[in-house]
């Protein structure tokens, strides 16, 4: 059993914070259009119109774009962010697929000449499509006995599965066995391997990344590049990637190329199928023990989220309920979560358990080396550390939850801290 926990350090990957960093970019890049103009209206929709496609009609825009550009509109806009965020050249941008259905996720390619590599950056969630995507949780087999160098008992989360293979399939120019086979002939080429042979690129890795539902698929996408090119180096940088991602075994084996960093209370990597179930279980317990309406319940705690302010009737109720505990109000509460914990344990405690139920969830992981930045109650500062992959095995019910999980909010956190950040080391 130890030896499915522990991997080699020297065929474990370098944790580069710089590195990091630098990889955000594309993965914050690969939203488009829309989160960039939202983090400074006037400035970016400025900055942006210098690189919007004005001149769609004349051949020498057109065919030059129609090589690389799918589902992205008349005047190319999510195109024109991209290359305004990282101020890359046009024939660097190889392949850039804005269309979007279930299981079907944006993305682009693109040489990054500053650290020679070809980076796949997939898309997060933004539509009800990919809603209906990060909703298929169940397991499923990453891969069949086709596929060299992947084990065909690695499972990850289903949805995210299907969405690497779309993007795996586009990348190579198969067919998706979507629109009824009707790929136009730019779609049929392997850029990818095209890229790869290039005498421009010689040399160059792969890097995937990507946040959130992009962060996830682009962790299982990595094993399957991997598997065809091995003699080339694969990275991948997942940023808030959901919980429940991927089984154990691969967990372990993703310590050797990816790293996977979570912020704060980010409620999606703490979310998997069990943990699900696991703080549905307590809340039932608790609201069946409370002697609160349930309106109050919901509205004193919404204002809690909303606004940090600490409430008295819960406050009270949560006295009573747990007597001793020295708990009084949600303003009084801890950041480090101690006060959550006391009360998921508190509850647990008293609660029976089912385990029938729980069983039937079979255990899922973040992938990869995961590093936790946690604020440090200062202006601007952070500490950034490794943990295990069961540090997130509960879900934390706080007013940050959500916020700490928005791609700018990620932003802030990497302009924050200096490129020689410290990572402090996983304790056992």
């Amino acid at each position: 059993d130890v030896s499915l926990k522990v991997v080699a350090e020297s065929s474990r990957i370098q944790l580069d914070w710089e590195q990091i960093k630098h990889f955000h970019q594309f993965a914050s890049a690969a939203y488009g259009y829309w989160w960039y103009i939202i983090q400074s209206p006037l400035g970016h929709c400025c900055s942006l119109g210098a690189y919007l496609n004005c001149c769609p009609a004349l051949c020498c825009c057109r065919q030059k774009q129609e090589m690389m550009v799918e589902g992205d509109g008349f005047f190319h806009p999510n195109l024109a962010a991209i290359r305004c965020q990282l101020d890359v050249k046009e024939e660097d941008i190889l392949m850039f697929d804005n269309r979007n259905r279930i299981e079907e996720v944006p993305f682009f390619l693109v040489a990054d000449r500053s650290t020679k590599s070809l980076v796949v950056s997939i898309r997060g969630t933004l539509s009800l499509h990919d809603m209906l995507t990060d909703l298929r949780g169940e397991p499923g087999k990453m891969a069949d006995e086709s596929v060299k160098g992947v084990n065909v008992d690695w499972h990850g989360h289903q949805g995210m599965v299907n969405a690497a293979r779309y993007v795996y399939r586009r990348l190579h120019g198969m067919e998706t066995g979507r629109d009824g086979g009707k790929e136009g002939r730019c779609s049929r080429r392997d850029l990818l391997g095209l890229a790869l042979a290039t005498p421009d690129y010689a040399g160059y890795s792969i890097v995937v990344t990507g946040h959130s539902l992009g962060a996830g698929t682009a962790a299982i996408l990595a094993f399957l590049l991997r598997a065809r090119y091995r003699g080339t180096k694969v990275t991948c940088y997942a940023y808030s990637p959901p919980g429940g991602l991927i089984s154990r075994e691969a967990a372990v084996e993703s310590e050797k190329f990816t790293v996977s960093v979570v912020v704060g209370d980010d409620v999606i990597p703490r979310t998997s199928l069990a943990n699900i179930a696991t703080l549905s279980r307590d809340i039932k317990h608790v609201t069946s023990q409370c002697q609160l309406p349930k309106f109050k319940i919901l509205g004193y705690g919404c204002m809690a989220a909303c606004c940090s302010t600490s409430n008295t009737p819960i406050s009270g109720e949560l006295d009573r309920l747990f007597p001793g505990s020295g708990v009084s109000s949600p303003g009084d509460s801890s950041t480090d979560g101690s006060h959550r914990e006391l009360l998921i344990e508190e509850a647990s405690s008293i609660l029976p358990t089912n385990p029938d139920t729980l069983s039937s969830f079979p255990s899922m992981y973040l992938p990869g080396r995961i590093l936790h930045v946690e604020d440090i109650h200062s202006a601007n500062s952070f500490t950034v550390s490794e943990v295990h992959r069961t540090a997130f095995s509960e879900i934390l019910v706080s007013p940050r939850m959500l916020s700490d999980h928005l791609p700018n909010h990620l932003d802030k956190v990497f302009q924050a801290t200096p490129d020689t950040q410290h990572i402090l080391p996983v304790t056992v």
